[in-house]
């Protein structure tokens, strides 16, 4: 039985309607893209930094803007992966206001600042990596960064642990004598970073009721702390005017070595 034409064609629009619909329901994804074009500009930016690396601003914009022509269309395009979306958007971000911070119309340039993006570009890098391989052809260099990255994860981890460790008023504090103006002020504390910390570089600073700063010490020091283990930190404070209310411990986190 032939069909009629009319119920042919019927047919024929409703198979290619379908098809239509799933095509387009079907999203586009740009994971991949995304990881070979990441690539790509890391690539670039170390191939000109082997010959053209100049310590200046307008390296530093130029720089960025070499990893930007590839990677900044993405940050509107459709992931399959949710997780590495939010990375790729948070590494286009840190190039964007590297480039803001480097450039001439910017006349408050901090090279602490531009320390503090690189620092976020190579963790990013590395939860990037960690989360699909970045195909670059200077492995060597890769390396380096996911190696740099790591260590910084693990001081920023060390560092949020040794603020809770000392968190709070921790010290035990007693006078001297009873009429003396001294007070000695006394803190066990515990390693539960995790981690061997060889030097723990800190200020000590006592604080008047009213938030004046009655007492400081700049060199003080934790050294060869072993997990699990306690150390001691011991001062005293002279307090003629009887204003003491708190001592608080301030790290010094670009002095903090471990292992």
């Amino acid at each position: 039985m032939v069909m009629p034409k009319r119920i042919l064609f019927a047919v024929l629009m409703v198979v290619s309607l379908f098809l239509c619909s799933s095509a387009v329901n079907k999203a586009i994804t740009y994971d991949n893209d995304f990881i070979i074009s990441l690539a790509r500009g890391l690539d670039k930016r170390w191939e000109d930094a082997a010959s053209n690396y100049e310590d200046t601003t307008s390296y530093y914009e130029k720089a960025t803007q070499l990893e930007l022509s590839e990677v900044g269309r993405y940050k509107e395009k459709t992931f399959k992966d949710n997780k590495l979306k939010k990375l790729a958007i948070e590494y286009i971000n840190v190039l964007e206001d590297s480039k803001k911070l480097t450039s001439k119309e910017n006349d408050h340039y901090s090279s602490d600042s531009w320390v503090e993006y690189r620092r976020k570009r190579y963790e990013l890098i590395l939860d990037i990596h960690s989360r699909k391989k970045i195909p670059v052809h200077d492995t060597r260099h890769l390396r380096d960064i996911v190696n740099i990255g790591i260590k910084l994860k693990q001081t920023n981890e060390i560092i949020q642990a040794l603020k809770k460790i000392f968190k709070g008023n921790n010290f035990t504090i007693s006078k001297s004598s009873e009429n003396s103006d001294e007070l000695n002020c006394f803190g066990t504390f515990e390693n539960t970073t995790g981690y061997y910390l060889s030097y723990v570089p800190m200020t000590i600073v006592a604080y008047s009721k009213n938030g004046k700063i009655i007492y400081r010490k700049i060199d003080a020091a934790i050294t060869n702390w072993s997990e699990g283990t306690t150390k001691e930190l011991n001062l005293t404070v002279n307090d003629p005017d009887l204003e003491f209310k708190e001592i608080k411990v301030l790290l010094d986190e670009k002095g903090l070595q471990f292992r």
